[in-house]
């Protein structure tokens, strides 16, 4: 049996994650000296594989010359792989979808993973996405299952003062309708958009496979949500968003064309709602299973406030969240955990501050690295 280099290059690339995944989960950190090494052991690979390719050595990448090119332009897709990932990464940290340490391992995990590895799905814009999809698919495992038996654990406690579940859920709902609505008109107006882009230019470009690949749309929308929620939240562009979905739907209502039509409308309508529904459980899970109170004395750099914490400052001092200043991803600044001590001895209330649980997405990681590595690219046959 032929041992190649990317054999190694996929090892690499699993125990740099199961490290990364042990410290993560003891110690609630990437230490940045292992992302060093990690990326010193990915450049130092890259070298091994493109020297036996240039050499007329064994090596899988050479079977796949004709994606890659030659030795050079194997590099330069590797270099661009893992700095799209790096982009990607940061662009999550900045919405506050993970820390800026589970940037710098997909950025690393990326570039290790030789691109000889997706066998099964090779996405030439963005080789190395199936990682970042086979860690959301993780995550989101780990947590229905903890949501399950959170919930379970919190119904078996709580015999005398279980609350009507339709209520919490009419509750919830009241809370966030305006929001349910405007997210499902801005995926609607994306589905639309790219149903006619179907329709008019079918595979013009290869990176379109994101546009042709629902699942891959969908889960580009879950990651958005953040983002366009917050741009809906402003006046105009929540006007011009559902007034363009309107026109839209309005029209394809009345003029229907090939797969654009009034049951095409319904069925993207739906999946819209049902997305939006999806992203709400995630923010469920996180709002009722990972806060917990903490005196405000334990306060330290780098904590998270939960939503609810927010809220009280808002209804009880609304000058305090400007004073407060911008909550990083990253979590709280010494000046920002210093004044929240300060406003509760202030205000002579009950010191107990709700904080989020830091969740440790480095477990994932490894998990979607060893999932792409295993299965070539995504786990099950993705149909458009």
């Amino acid at each position: 049996m032929t041992i190649y280099p990317e054999y190694i290059g996929q090892g690499m690339a699993v125990a740099m994650g199961g490290l990364c995944a042990i410290t993560d989960y003891l110690y609630g950190k990437i230490f940045n000296r292992h992302i060093v090494w990690g990326l010193v052991g990915a450049l130092l690979m890259l070298g091994v594989i493109t020297g036996f390719w240039y050499f007329g050595l064994p090596t899988r990448s050479a079977a796949y010359a004709r994606q890659f090119g030659g030795p050079g332009m194997y590099v330069l897709r590797v270099l661009g792989n893992s700095g799209l990932a790096l982009v990607i990464g940061f662009g999550l940290w900045y919405w506050g979808m993970w820390a800026a340490g589970d940037a710098k391992l997909l950025f690393v995990l990326t570039m290790m993973v030789p691109l000889a590895s997706y066998t099964r799905n090779f996405w030439p814009f963005y080789p190395g996405y199936p990682i970042l999809f086979n860690t959301f698919l993780s995550i989101i495992a780990i947590l229905v299952i903890e949501l399950l038996v959170g919930t379970l654990n919190k119904y078996l406690k709580n015999k005398q003062n279980r609350s009507n579940p339709l209520k919490r859920i009419a509750n919830w709902y009241r809370r966030r309708h305006s929001e349910l609505w405007r997210m499902a008109a801005v995926f609607l107006l994306l589905f639309l958009t790219i149903k006619t882009y179907r329709e008019v230019a079918r595979a013009l470009l290869s990176w379109s496979v994101a546009l042709h690949n629902n699942v891959i749309l969908y889960f580009l929308l879950f990651l958005l949500y953040g983002p366009l929620n917050k741009m809906l939240s402003k006046k105009w562009p929540r006007r011009l968003v559902i007034g363009l979905t309107l026109a839209a739907a309005t029209y394809i209502t009345l003029f229907p064309r090939g797969h654009l039509n009034f049951y095409s409308l319904i069925g993207m309508s739906t999946t819209a709602i049902v997305i939006v529904l999806f992203r709400w459980l995630y923010d469920y899970y996180l709002q009722t299973f990972e806060d917990r109170e903490i005196p405000a004395s334990e306060l330290g750099v780098g904590t998270i406030l939960s939503p609810k914490m927010m809220e009280l400052f808002k209804a009880r001092d609304p000058d305090f969240i400007e004073q407060l200043g911008p909550l990083m991803p990253d979590g709280l600044t010494k000046a920002q955990v210093n004044s929240i001590q300060q406003w509760f001895e202030r205000w002579n209330i009950q010191p107990k501050v709700r904080v989020k649980r830091n969740l440790p997405f480095a477990p994932a990681l490894f998990l979607g690295t060893v999932i792409t590595i295993i299965s070539g690219g995504f786990p099950f046959t993705m149909h458009g």
